[in-house]
Parts: C-alpha cells; structure tokens; sequence
C-alpha cells in the first residue's frame, strides 16, 4: 500500500510504517524544493521506490506548462534520479482529450530521453464504461503500466451528480475492472470525504456520506484526523492530503 500528498513530502507525523510513501514532483513551483528532498541520499535513507511526475500539466489552475516545458523539467528534476534505481511516473493529466494530447506530444518531444516506468492519470465522471475505456485507450498508446492517481464518480461538468448507490456500483464495477487488470498497477479513488474542497459537489453525493466509514476487505486499518480507514490490496494508493482511498468491493459499507 502506498500514500501520496502532490509533494515530495510526507506531511505525516510519524509517517506511517504500513504504507510507502510516494514523492511527487508537483510542478515547476515546487522544482527546488522538490531536488533539495527528493535526492540520491534520500532515496537511499527512506528506501522510496517510485516517485510521480507533474500534476494536470495541460491544466492552468494545477501544473499548467506545455509539453516541452515538461519535457525540460522532466530532463532536469526526474531522469536523473533513475540513477537511484527509483521507478518513474509520467505527468498525470487530467481525463478529457487535451489530457491524451498532451502525453503524446510529452512522449513524441522526449524522443526516447525520458526514461517512464509508468503512466499516471486522472479520471473524473460517472459512467464506468467511460472510465474503463479510458484506461485501456491509455495503455494502449503508451504501453506502460498505469497508476489511477486520482478517480471519482464525480460531474465536473453540467448535470446530476452521483449518488449514493450510483457511487456504489461505481466503484465495483471500476474497482473488480482494475483487480482483475494486471497493467493497472495503482488506484486512488479522490476523495472519499464529506464535501469536496471549495464545495465543488454542493450536495456532497459524490463524495463520502456524513459518518459513512470506507470500507475494504483486509484487516488494515488507517486513522487520519479521527477517520477510520480500512485499507487492503497492494494496489491502493491513499491521498492523505485531502482523501482516502479503497479497494476491492468496498465502496462506502456504513453509511449512518
């Protein structure tokens, strides 16, 4: 089991020994600071096996820079960190077409010089067929294994959110999907909360029900700020900045 928090530092205190902690290289804002954690000595101490590359680059409120300025930022901050034997994830882009657009110019424009172990997406809506075309569509073009850094059924655009059930059989269909797909090595399901930040979903549907506790089919369990977790296979990846996530049939089993 792994977690991440969209920077190259743990954010917790103690960090918690069950689960990896996987450093990400969030943008150009954070560059320095992310080299002056992220290091062949630091790898080495803290044993980190993998580390993410920028977040929605094709995105202006997130990472926001074009292919080559990824490219330039990959060769500089990333690449060389192959050195340490450490795994790397592509940029992951937000879900819709200038998401594909934007890895396949990043991978035409590194012309072999990026050394990426495997893509990292992000997905957003609520039809899981959608969803599972879209993994396979990435996988195809680029042919590397995929991590789901980020995936809700959640509306970002005009119409009705999800609901409770709709969450539900959500996520048994994506979650028994990638289970069953061995190129899927990683899933983060963002955010199993009350409310979204900023109140994005004001009806809070497509998020985590008030008192509802996440649900998985291990003996794991994970406390954060007075949520319990339950946490299971080794392809979950947990958002400890805002979210948690779950796998395998869970979905939201006590919703009170």
């Amino acid at each position: 089991m792994k977690y991440f928090t969209w920077s190259p530092q743990s954010w917790v205190t103690p960090p918690p020994t069950e689960l990896e902690f996987v450093p990400q290289l969030w943008g150009q804002r954070d560059a320095q600071l992310f080299s002056s954690v992220v290091n062949a000595t630091s790898i080495a101490a803290n044993g980190w096996k993998n580390i993410l590359g920028m977040n929605e680059p094709q995105i202006p409120d997130q990472a926001n820079m074009s292919a080559q300025d990824g490219v330039n930022l990959w060769k500089t901050r990333l690449e060389p960190l192959k050195a340490s034997g450490v795994r790397l994830g592509s940029p992951a882009t937000a879900s819709g077409p200038s998401g594909k657009i934007w890895m396949q110019d990043f991978f035409s424009l590194c012309a072999g010089a990026c050394t990426v172990d495997f893509v990292a997406l992000h997905w957003y809506g609520n039809i899981a067929s959608e969803f599972i075309a879209y993994l396979e569509d990435f996988h195809s073009t680029f042919q590397r294994p995929i991590w789901v850094t980020e995936y809700s059924c959640q509306n970002f655009v005009n119409g009705a959110q999800c609901t409770y059930d709709e969450i539900v059989e959500f996520l048994n269909t994506t979650q028994t999907f990638m289970d069953q797909t061995p190129w899927v090595e990683r899933y983060a399901w963002f955010g199993a909360m009350a409310s979204l930040p900023n109140n994005v979903n004001n009806s809070g549907d497509g998020a985590q029900p008030d008192n509802a506790i996440i649900c998985c089919t291990d003996t794991h369990y994970y406390k954060h700020d007075g949520d319990l977790i339950q946490l299971s296979s080794e392809r979950l990846v947990v958002d400890l900045a805002y979210g948690y996530a779950c796998d395998h049939h869970a979905a939201i089993c006590n919703h009170q």
